[in-house]
């Protein structure tokens, strides 16, 4: 389970924890009352207990939280908006589609707005979704990746490590965040390493 920092609603402060189980996600709403809202939302009403979720990332902002998942067996980002203005919490599930087997999640803005980005196990792609539109492209590699790191260079754009972390593979790829949208696959560039990556570590 994981708990959100506080999110400003027009009663005060909340907290949002979340728990991920099997083809669910328990959300609990710590509110300033003292006062505990819970509620359950299934993540697909056909085969629950096959999904897992693999990544979860939260996005807050006044009265309400987005979540955003990727789980095993669901070729989409799953998205849950819950809002927390109403006397009881509610939340509502929509859901993008990504490559195959998306296994890793990463959210970031830029001009246009929010944007996810997956790495795609089974495809060996990566996948450019707009969660307001629920469109999307799919970037081919020619690895698969398993795990993004983000960097910041010194420039200040936005970027991704995206690697192999289950087999020493010896290629990565840098993403070039700020430029994605527009340049698309040539926001990727190729790294070969003389040996298999075991571990990433980003110093300073």
């Amino acid at each position: 389970a994981r708990v959100t920092a506080p999110i400003d609603a027009a009663d005060g402060k909340h907290r949002l924890l979340w728990a991920e189980t099997q083809g669910r996600i328990g959300i609990a709403d710590f509110a300033p009352s003292g006062k505990v809202r819970a509620l359950t939302v299934p993540l697909s009403a056909q085969s629950q207990s096959t999904i897992t979720p693999t990544r979860t990332l939260v996005r807050a902002s006044a009265g309400k939280a987005d979540l955003y998942l990727v789980a095993s067996s669901l070729n989409d980002v799953v998205h849950i908006a819950v809002d927390l203005g109403g006397p009881e919490l509610a939340a509502t599930l929509d859901q993008v589609a990504a490559g195959a087997a998306p296994i890793d999640l990463h959210l970031f803005d830029v001009k246009e707005g929010l944007r996810a980005l997956t790495a795609n196990y089974s495809s060996k792609s990566l996948s450019l979704l707009d969660p307001s539109t629920g469109t999307g492209l799919e970037i081919p590699l020619a690895t698969t990746v398993s795990r993004f790191v983000p960097v910041t260079g010194v420039d200040g754009k936005q970027r991704l490590l995206a690697w192999h972390i289950n087999a020493p593979y010896s290629v990565a790829y840098v993403v070039d965040l700020d430029d994605l949208p527009k340049k698309k696959g040539k926001a990727v560039r190729r790294l070969d390493f003389a040996a298999g990556l075991l571990a990433v570590t980003v110093a300073g």
